[in-house]
């Protein structure tokens, strides 16, 4: 008698290890105002996305006549995304095929899916880093040119000609210049850890609080290699979005992680084909948000 796996357990062993791949790949995002909701829209396919500014606003004298002056009180500032993007990765898995494969790895299927819809969720947003959006590179050069002293006396002292915070400072990039800048650093007695040689990993570095090393960045035909940026740089949102009641999605379910990043699930079944078909899916949208809270780093 064949092993069927209930398609529940499929479900959710199949979106758990999809969120899981989604929300590590989709890390590096954590450089821009980025909202993640587990709430299903209703009504709009809009969302409100925190968002903060470059301070501009001149310090103010003080005058023993006036005392002190105080404008309107400080608000949170947000700015209006619309969430209109949707990626899926097509996916189809019975109790037959389950049966016949009893050593299949749904959790395993799910988290390759979750990999490969991550990577063309990054490309898709990072598309909108151009020349014509954000400006000159603070850098141009080939990966074995971008060490310390280029992230730290040109792209720094760029940042700090743009006025931006000494908080708050992210670089990503790809991996031969992310590499690069591990290479070296990889001397403990320069870098204060043996964390670059042991695990690859770099924080801290050259006034840039987080560095992340993304293979997924578009070249946007521009030779893009990365960027530095402040979080107001990009607005980005994602939301579940329910189907029509009178659909035939039969199975629809939302996950969601610590963050309130979700991933939704659906599932149905076309008679005309005989066939059952699953997607997993993310619902998202960006925006350009304050072009001078971002440098392009670039090959040529």
């Amino acid at each position: 008698m064949p092993v069927t796996v209930p398609s529940t357990l499929q479900r959710q062993a199949i979106m758990a290890g999809a969120l899981e791949a989604l929300s590590a790949q989709l890390i590096p995002l954590n450089a821009f105002s980025t909202a993640y909701s587990d709430i299903q829209l209703e009504g709009n396919n809009k969302m409100q996305v925190p968002y903060f500014p470059l301070e501009s606003s001149a310090s103010v004298d003080f005058n023993p006549t006036n005392g002190y002056v105080f404008g309107d009180a400080y608000a949170q500032q947000t700015r209006e995304v619309t969430i209109n993007k949707r990626k899926y990765q097509p996916l189809s898995i019975n109790s037959v095929d389950v049966g016949r494969q009893p050593h299949m790895d749904l959790e395993k299927v799910g988290r390759m899916k979750g990999l490969k819809l991550a990577a063309d969720v990054m490309a898709d947003i990072l598309s909108i880093i151009t020349l014509a959006n954000y400006g000159p590179a603070v850098f141009t050069g080939v990966a074995t040119a971008f060490d310390f002293a280029a992230l730290n006396e040109a792209v720094g002292v760029a940042c700090d000609d743009a006025s931006w915070p000494t908080v708050g400072r992210t670089a990503v990039l790809r991996s031969a210049y992310y590499r690069n800048l591990v290479t070296d650093l990889g001397d403990v007695s320069k870098y204060g850890s043996d964390d670059p040689v042991k695990r690859g990993v770099l924080m801290n570095v050259a006034g840039f609080d987080e560095l992340y090393n993304n293979q997924t960045i578009p070249g946007n035909g521009q030779n893009l290699q990365g960027f530095v940026c402040m979080p107001s740089a990009v607005l980005v949102g994602f939301a579940p979005i329910r189907p029509d009641d009178e659909g035939k999605v039969v199975d629809y379910d939302v996950i969601s992680g610590d963050n309130g990043l979700s991933i939704e699930y659906r599932r149905w079944f076309e008679p005309g084909f005989d066939q059952a078909r699953t997607t997993i899916e993310v619902n998202y949208g960006f925006a350009i948000g304050e072009t001078a809270a971002l440098g392009r780093i670039v090959s040529a």
